[in-house]
């Protein structure tokens, strides 16, 4: 947009008094005042208004589901909503065009946060406890900070300097990020700190448990997409060999990721699999529509039995279709195999996006759940360990990336709460 289209979008907004728009956005941004700051041509109030309650106010302006969070309630009382998104990505785009200025901070509290994960979630806290006057160490077991901002989300989604920004920008707030530094004994790492923020994600990757998933041509969807990224970063192509038939086995976001990347870097039959309908998928509408302009097919109701190889290589995949059963946990009918309808496709490489899992190890320290995920209180984001605090994709087990930043808002909160005042 230009400062005069976002002005007069602006304009738009009827500045509902119950807000519904906020009600919408997990971080609970103030997206009433910030617009109509943009209307009074206040972009620099607007950017740090969105910033008190998302410090990636640029990153979440690009990936964010508006059509499916803030948008869709402000469509509820326009005839078409007020383009929020764009209007967030305006007041971001022009703050980094004109240069990032600094929040106030509270004076030093002289007591230290130590934060395991530099991901949306762990940044978020550290950024805002920061505000607060906590002196915060962020320990990153990468060779980069941003988790799946950097590693995950590819760059026809999300520009990698937009992140590398706001990253930054956290950095000169006075937040200190050890790379290649992980916490191995959690323990021995609690002595050294009034309170710990955990934001370690949930990296891990859920198999598919058929035959022939060990070839190599059987790829993790965050592997793949990880290593696309780094080559990104390294200003080189991707070094990953996909091949012209690609099959990918998903419907989330992860998927939809892995198959147009695939797409985009050259292979010419990719088709994702799910097995599920399409009114199923998890994945985002506009990501689902994107799929289409890529000539990318999702093919509904199949589910992947058994991969061929020869000579350790994959030559195909029978795949077996699938009906819809009882209604399950998720609220959608179970996936049911239909006897006698196998059939086999030949293929180059197989991508499996079927699903995530905690990376966090230290079970014995905070209580989890049967999947592994940490326990925590919703108002406060305190774990069972009462100087330890948890969010993001390491508590839900993968959400929206505002999610966790407004987890990692949260929990610095609850940090403050407890300890502020001692």
């Amino acid at each position: 947009m230009t400062p005069q289209e976002a002005v007069a979008e602006a304009s738009r907004c009827l500045g509902c008094a119950d807000a519904p728009c906020i009600d919408g956005c997990p971080a609970r941004n103030n997206i009433v005042k910030f617009i109509r700051q943009i209307a009074q041509e206040n972009f620099r109030g607007a950017i740090r208004t969105v910033k008190e309650s998302n410090v990636f106010a640029g990153t979440c302006a690009y990936i964010c589901p508006v059509g499916e969070s803030c948008e869709m309630k402000c469509g509820s009382k326009l005839d078409r909503p007020v383009k929020i998104g764009e209007l967030q990505r305006f007041v971001a785009e022009y703050e980094r065009e004109n240069g990032f200025r600094k929040f106030k901070t509270l004076p030093p509290k002289n007591k230290k946060i130590g934060v395991i994960g530099a991901g949306p979630a762990g940044l978020s806290a550290s950024f805002y406890l920061v505000c607060m006057g906590y002196e915060v160490e962020v320990f990153e077991a990468a060779e980069l900070p941003g988790g799946i901002l950097t590693y995950g989300i590819p760059e026809n989604r999300l520009i990698p300097d937009v992140v590398k920004d706001e990253i930054e920008f956290i950095v000169q707030m006075g937040a200190k990020i050890k790379i290649n530094s992980p916490v191995d004994d959690l323990n021995k790492f609690i002595d050294h700190y009034d309170a710990i923020f955990i934001g370690v994600g949930a990296y891990g990757s859920v198999k598919l448990k058929i035959p022939g998933e060990e070839l190599e041509e059987v790829i993790q969807a965050q592997n793949y997409l990880k290593r696309r990224k780094i080559a990104v970063y390294n200003n080189q192509k991707p070094d990953i060999k996909l091949g012209s038939r690609v099959a990918v086995f998903g419907g989330g976001n992860t998927a939809i990721d892995a198959a147009t990347c695939a797409k985009n870097d050259g292979s010419e039959d990719v088709k994702i699999y799910y097995r599920r309908s399409i009114n199923d998928m998890p994945a985002f509408k506009d990501e689902i529509e994107y799929c289409k302009t890529l000539d990318i097919e999702i093919i509904e109701y199949m589910q992947p039995v058994s991969f061929q190889g020869e000579n350790n290589k994959l030559k195909s995949v029978t795949i077996v279709k699938t009906k819809p059963g009882e209604v399950d946990q998720s609220g959608r009918q179970r996936p049911v195999m239909i006897e006698g309808s196998e059939f086999f496709i030949e293929i180059d490489s197989a991508i499996a996006a079927i699903g995530q899992l905690p990376t966090f190890e230290n079970t014995d320290i905070v209580d989890v759940d049967k999947k592994g995920l940490i326990l925590i209180d919703d108002e406060t984001m305190k774990t069972s360990h009462p100087k330890i605090f948890a969010g993001g994709d390491a508590v839900n087990g993968g959400a929206t990336v505002v999610k966790a930043v407004a987890d990692g808002c949260k929990a610095a909160e609850g940090i403050d709460a407890l300890i502020g005042k001692s």
